[in-house]
């Protein structure tokens, strides 16, 4: 051991220095003469990891291609899960479409079902109203108010009434307008009704022209004892007009216009029918053209 003061070597077991007495276990020699502690038996691999081999380059390079091996399978299974929301996407975008397709369908159809109960309406009071009865039994009997005169003024040119009942929904047609439908009834002289007039006003809300067809109906159109369900089946549209009397007849009226294959003017019709009230088959059938340049271009 050096003598930290006068250094001279000292055996290792003295505490004072045989050269000047000085002693010799300072601090620093303590420090010095520390033996270094042993390493934690973590680090040692002790316990779990101590049969553990220390790792070779081969192992980190099999380690990071497992890994690698694993990264892509996970990326394949991401584009697998990705491609079933796709396709689960798809058919639930399939499904909404469907779906609202079914609703629009549902609305048009709704629209066109309230466009004809309307009309429909129009045509059932027109049935119920019991002619040879009076205009009192009538209300009572249809469960509707009939009124002596119209709330629309141009009515009074199209027919001559006693009284009205008419739709409170109204109709423009080509700047006139109307109700949507029209029940006319007319008394003779003892005020028992003799006459039940209706007018479907909403089937001419394309024009006055009415409906447009290819061919021009005549009398052989229809047959005789047709009904009028199969008449309007054959016609392809609806009557505008119906008329039924005390003597059991009725007419239906069908407003219509064609195209003159050589001079290429439109031409208007009214085309009637004719039926036997009392069994509702078709008697007679006929027309009238509506001379269209005259009422367009004419003065009279």
């Amino acid at each position: 051991m050096k003598c930290s003061k006068c250094g001279a070597q000292n055996e290792d077991n003295e505490m004072f220095c045989n050269s000047c007495g000085a002693e010799l276990y300072t601090g620093e020699n303590v420090k010095e003469e520390k033996k270094p502690e042993k390493k934690s038996g973590m680090a040692f691999g002790i316990g779990k990891g101590k049969n553990k081999k220390p790792k070779k380059a081969s192992d980190d390079k099999k380690t990071e291609g497992n890994a690698a091996e694993k990264k892509t399978e996970g990326k394949a299974s991401d584009k697998k899960l990705s491609a079933e929301d796709r396709n689960k996407k798809a058919a639930l975008r399939i499904k909404l479409i469907a779906g609202a397709v079914a609703v629009v369908a549902v609305v048009i159809v709704i629209v066109i079902v309230a466009g004809s109960i309307g009309s429909t309406k129009g045509s059932k009071i027109a049935d119920k109203v019991p002619l040879g009865r009076n205009i009192d039994y009538c209300i009572k009997e249809t469960g509707e108010d009939f009124a002596s005169a119209s709330q629309y003024k141009d009515m009074k040119s199209v027919a001559n009434f006693d009284y009205i009942c008419e739709s409170d929904k109204s109709v423009n047609i080509s700047g006139i307008i109307v109700p949507q439908w029209a029940v006319l009834v007319t008394e003779d002289s003892s005020r028992i009704l003799d006459t039940v007039e209706y007018y479907d006003f909403s089937s001419l809300k394309n024009g006055w022209k009415g409906e447009h067809s290819n061919i021009r109906f005549t009398k052989e159109t229809v047959s005789y004892g047709m009904d009028a369900k199969t008449v309007n089946k054959t016609i392809g549209f609806t009557p505008y007009y119906t008329k039924k009397t005390s003597d059991n007849k009725s007419l239906n009226c069908y407003r219509y216009y064609i195209v003159d294959n050589d001079t290429g003017t439109e031409r208007v019709f009214n085309y009637y029918v004719e039926f036997n009230d009392v069994n509702g088959t078709v008697v007679n059938a006929y027309d009238t053209e509506i001379n269209y340049v005259n009422y367009v271009l004419g003065i009279k």
